[in-house]
């Protein structure tokens, strides 16, 4: 557990919210194994729940020395008018891949009350 909050603290590229029904571009790179793709797409969506709900209570203040969820926080707050709330994961919509050898690329799709989307983490 140690570690998946050592990478919280690393997380580079936090949001990338997409909606408006868009069709989602699969990201290209390296697969990764199985276990680590499902223990990373549990993380991400536990980041993204937790970030949404950060924003939601009004808690960006809270985090304001964190750069990488501050930018979340942020990223959240500009597109929630569109998107509704996020009111579940697509698990058939999100994947893992390694774009270089040090970053891990995890999309997670989501069903909004406005439209559906998917968010993206970079994770070094």
């Amino acid at each position: 557990m140690k570690k998946w909050l050592a990478t919280l603290g690393v997380i580079t590229c936090v949001f990338g919210l997409t909606g408006c029904g868009a069709k989602e571009t699969k990201v290209t790179g390296a697969p990764v194994d199985s276990s680590v793709e499902s223990q990373l797409i549990s993380f991400g969506e536990s980041y993204v729940t937790g970030v949404a709900q950060a924003a939601d209570a009004g808690q960006a203040e809270a985090y304001a020395d964190n750069d990488a969820i501050t930018a979340a926080i942020e990223s959240y707050d500009s597109v929630k008018e569109d998107i509704g709330t996020i009111e579940s994961f697509r698990s058939d919509d999100e994947y893992v891949v390694m774009p270089d050898d040090s970053t891990y690329e995890i999309v997670i799709g989501y069903e909004g009350t406005g439209h559906d989307g998917y968010v993206t983490l970079n994770v070094d």
